[in-house]
């Protein structure tokens, strides 16, 4: 990928390479949530040190399982915002995304599937690219001039 790309289009190509990594991991935790025997944390009778940090077990467990429900919110609202941003998308844009990006098809495989040479497959994704973007930041990249512009009439 070249580095003149904008942060906010990498970060997009990179949640559309972490998609079902991303949806395992929400899984993952709700079945660790869901298993967890830990429901409520008491304090009754632990004593604190100077710094009043509490160390027990219990608070661990509470650590962790905070740690994964905040995991699976952030998670979630970026499978919503992929999710969403694919909606907008024509049918063809949505095959080179999901082919290239989640798929991790080569450029050939991808023309192969969707019937296009690879230049029209490259320019299409960029297309969508800044479709996405506009549909999740508010702002659409323009890749002949370099440049991003605020999605105006929102």
């Amino acid at each position: 990928m070249k580095n003149n790309m904008p942060e906010q289009i990498t970060k997009i190509i990179n949640n559309l390479r972490s998609y079902y990594l991303i949806k395992d991991t929400i899984k993952l935790d709700e079945k660790y949530l869901k298993e967890s025997p830990l429901n409520g944390v008491s304090y009754d009778g632990i004593q604190t040190g100077v710094t009043y940090k509490v160390t027990s077990t219990t608070e661990t467990l509470a650590l962790r399982r905070l740690q994964k429900e905040n995991r699976i919110k952030e998670y979630k609202d970026i499978i919503m915002q992929i999710d969403d941003a694919m909606e907008i998308l024509s049918d063809v844009e949505k095959k080179i995304i999901t082919l290239r990006d989640i798929e991790q098809y080569t450029w050939m495989q991808t023309e192969y599937h969707v019937g296009l040479s690879e230049s029209q497959c490259k320019r299409i994704r960029k297309e969508a690219l800044s479709k996405m973007q506009e549909q999740i930041y508010h702002e659409r990249y323009n890749f002949k001039t370099k440049c991003s512009q605020y999605a105006l009439g929102l």
